[in-house]
């Protein structure tokens, strides 16, 4: 099962953390508990490939007012912070929001917060990381995006929040070989379509059940995809619409999703577990764009 709903211009959601609640000071990338107490999510036309005259949102740099043209949407009138932090690859089979012993980007990229009114945009300076003022305090999407292909890394996509006091993140990033090494492993091989989406997920067990990753999580494969791959015996061990669902790490990817051009879309997933149907809270989505998706199992 997965949904969409009505298209507005740009639309942007605050997230729920499943261990503290909406509004959380938290500024990891959250985990989202099944729906439940959500408002409705945005929708747009589905992407057409053929179709490429479609223009990314204009962009701002930190602190800097864009063209008073640039956007149909009302300024931001609300409170603003400072960012920073480093972006890090983030890689498989675990695929770590945060950063611990994984490796940082040594190459300049770009940090594109994905604002309700305008996408501002951060330089990321190799391994010296990133910081700007001037960024809307919110949950929003947030994007890493190489420069030059140096780092080769795919544009990747995760939710943070943007604290009133400033906010120190770790940004991960989807290196282009895990998914060239995955897709090519399996008994029929496919191919990352660079018109569509792929969306990685991990589940996690709730935190009264100490927040595991959960085996055995079966994904309905969204309409028009090519499916989902899941991590069923570690590194190795990737296998294409198991019926077993996730193996120990909880991992599972879905394959090139049909989806609409930057600032994207917002979607939500079913998924399974132990013979029950939940569906993931909405998450961005865009062409090109690798989303990372944190799932925390409501608690019983």
């Amino acid at each position: 099962m997965w949904t969409r709903s009505p298209r507005v211009s740009v639309a942007v959601f605050s997230f729920v953390v499943l261990a503290a609640g909406c509004g959380s000071s938290d500024s990891r990338a959250p985990g989202m508990q099944a729906e439940g107490c959500l408002p409705p999510c945005s929708d747009a036309a589905t992407h057409d490939s053929s179709q490429k005259d479609a223009v990314d949102e204009p962009l701002v740099e930190a602190g800097a007012e864009g063209p008073e043209d640039a956007t149909e949407d009302p300024p931001w009138t609300g409170a603003t912070a400072t960012v920073s932090g480093k972006a890090f690859i983030s890689n498989p089979p675990d695929f770590p929001v945060n950063a611990t012993s994984e490796y940082p980007l040594y190459y300049d990229a770009t940090i594109k917060v994905l604002t309700s009114s305008s996408a501002v945009s951060i330089p990321s300076t190799g391994g010296s990381g990133f910081s700007g003022d001037g960024v809307p305090v919110g949950r929003w999407p947030v994007v890493v995006e190489d420069i030059a292909e140096k780092n080769g890394i795919y544009p990747t996509l995760v939710h943070l929040v943007v604290d009133e006091g400033g906010s120190n993140w770790t940004v991960p990033a989807a290196a282009k070989n895990a998914f060239t090494i995955i897709y090519q492993a399996l008994a029929s091989p496919l191919y990352v379509d660079a018109f569509r989406a792929q969306i990685i997920l991990t589940f996690e067990a709730c935190p009264a059940a100490g927040s595991g990753r959960l085996p055995g999580v079966v994904v309905d494969a969204p309409s028009g995809s090519e499916g989902v791959v899941y991590n069923a015996e570690g590194s190795t061990g990737w296998v294409h619409e198991s019926p077993a669902g996730t193996g120990p790490n909880g991992t599972a990817i879905v394959v090139n999703l049909p989806t609409v051009d930057l600032p994207g879309e917002d979607i939500a997933i079913g998924y399974t577990v132990a013979g029950t149907t939940y569906t993931t809270a909405p998450f961005r989505v865009a062409v090109g764009v690798v989303t990372r998706v944190p799932v925390v199992q409501p608690c019983p």
